[in-house]
């Protein structure tokens, strides 16, 4: 697969520059070997280089994964999370209001990338405090001696 890759480089490059999105980038880097996550954690590196720096995409899309979708029913019980269209809307809402709670504390204005990620984040910190279901890691804690 490595081999595939830096023998299609410039190829992948091209495609890529070309279509200056995250969602494309996404899909252009996915492999039989590479699914959608780890595309996508590609693209974000991506996003903070010359090669997606200027993406069309960044405040309009990032790939809802199930984590995402399970702390955005946190926020929202009720809400229909049930695909990526819907998932992204409720991104986009909090990206929306984050300024007005969060611009005083942040070095930078969030992206949905921020969003998604801090949705998954609370899922799994929500799942663990209201003990939901056995999160599989275990914090040991910093030994100090």
């Amino acid at each position: 697969l490595v081999k595939k890759v830096y023998d299609e480089k410039e190829e992948l490059y091209r495609r890529i520059k070309e279509k200056n999105t995250l969602q494309d980038a996404c899909k252009i880097i996915q492999r039989p070997l590479i699914a959608g996550f780890l595309s996508y954690e590609m693209v974000t590196d991506l996003r903070h280089s010359p090669v997606l720096n200027t993406a069309t995409d960044i405040m309009t899309w990032a790939n809802p994964g199930p984590g995402c979708e399970r702390g955005l029913r946190w926020i929202w019980p009720e809400g229909p999370f049930s695909n990526e269209e819907v998932c992204i809307q409720g991104m986009r809402l909090l990206l929306d209001i984050s300024p007005k709670y969060l611009e005083p504390h942040i070095p930078r204005p969030l992206e949905m990338r921020d969003i998604e990620m801090v949705s998954c984040e609370v899922d799994k910190m929500w799942r663990i405090k209201y003990n939901k279901e056995n999160y599989r890691r275990k914090y040991k804690g910093i030994d100090n001696g």
